[in-house]
């Protein structure tokens, strides 16, 4: 059975409520104490509540943006049946086996992977880069598939960074140095597994 995985209006919601939630929270307490009214009386608590949301939605905002321009239009079939993921990517079908996967290079911020309470607007936000054999990646944000472990749980490397600002890159790999490709790659999981 093929599962369709792209960005939606929920998978929007899901990473923007907490901003949605502090834009409420300052409108209406800016309504109960009046700031914007003419007899605020110079309180100047309101002013630094807007202040403190402001600073905290922006870079929400910023990481949103950046998701949504990475992986605007791409589309993840998984078929668990015969083991495969497809990726759509700007018209273009690729198609490809599990096992042809080298690497899975997972940034997540440290609350969600650690579980913990997720204190930051962005708390949500992961990214992945699938690196196959051949030296093809592919970034697919949490946008489109909320945790890429969900689909894929092989060779995975799991970075935790503060932000994770999603940033594509990809190998052009000769044929000639893709045995030297895969054993780079292969050394780099081989590290930070004995870290782990």
């Amino acid at each position: 059975m093929k599962t369709l995985h792209k960005i939606s209006v929920k998978s929007n919601y899901l990473h923007l409520w907490p901003g949605l939630l502090v834009v409420a929270f300052v409108v209406l307490y800016s309504i109960y104490e009046g700031t914007f009214s003419s007899n605020s009386n110079g309180k100047e608590e309101p002013y630094l509540l807007i202040y403190i949301a402001l600073v905290s939605l922006i870079p929400l905002f910023i990481l949103h943006i950046n998701y949504l321009s990475c992986t605007i239009g791409t589309k993840v079939v998984s078929v668990p049946s015969s083991n495969e993921l497809i990726i759509i990517k700007k018209g273009s079908e690729y198609r490809f086996n599990i096992n042809d996967i080298i690497l899975i290079e997972r940034f997540v911020t440290y609350p969600y992977e650690e579980d913990r309470v997720r204190w930051l607007p962005w708390s949500e936000y992961n990214y992945s880069n699938i690196v196959l054999e051949h030296g093809q990646s592919f970034l697919i944000t949490s946008l489109i598939v909320p945790d890429i472990l969900h689909i894929v749980n092989v060779k995975v490397i799991t970075y935790k960074v503060m932000y994770p600002f999603a940033k594509e890159y990809s190998f052009k790999v000769k044929e000639v140095e893709k045995e030297k490709f895969q054993k780079f790659m292969f050394e780099k999981f081989n590290k930070k597994q004995k870290k782990n």
